[in-house]
């Protein structure tokens, strides 16, 4: 899927009623969004569309899920911690997994 066909799909899914819509939203000029089915858009107007229809950009440019967000690996389980974060594609030990978790427990807004 193109980035005019993700967006295209979003603006529906967000109640915009077309592109146009959209684009004036976001300030850009009426057709700009509908000229990216023939040309390239820029990254700001990308960031500035994505930002509107509250996805990240590389949802748009077909790279991720919509509304990838960071996650919290101390709240997972061991199965999903190892699908998400491994050492070069080797599983981590336990003890270097609580080496990480209090590292990162230093970070911790509570």
């Amino acid at each position: 899927m193109s980035i005019y066909e993700r967006v295209s799909t979003l603006a529906k899914q967000k109640g915009y009623r077309n592109l146009s819509e959209l684009s004036k939203a976001v300030g850009l000029g009426t057709n700009a969004i509908y000229d990216w089915k023939k040309h390239a858009p820029s990254l700001n107007n990308v960031i500035a569309v994505a930002k509107k229809l509250d996805v990240n950009v590389d949802y748009l440019i077909g790279n991720d899920s919509p509304n990838s967000l960071p996650i919290n690996i101390a709240e997972l389980s061991v199965t999903e911690q190892t699908s998400y974060v491994n050492a070069f594609g080797k599983p981590i030990n336990d003890d270097d997994w609580q080496v990480i978790l209090t590292l990162l427990s230093r970070y911790s807004d509570k």
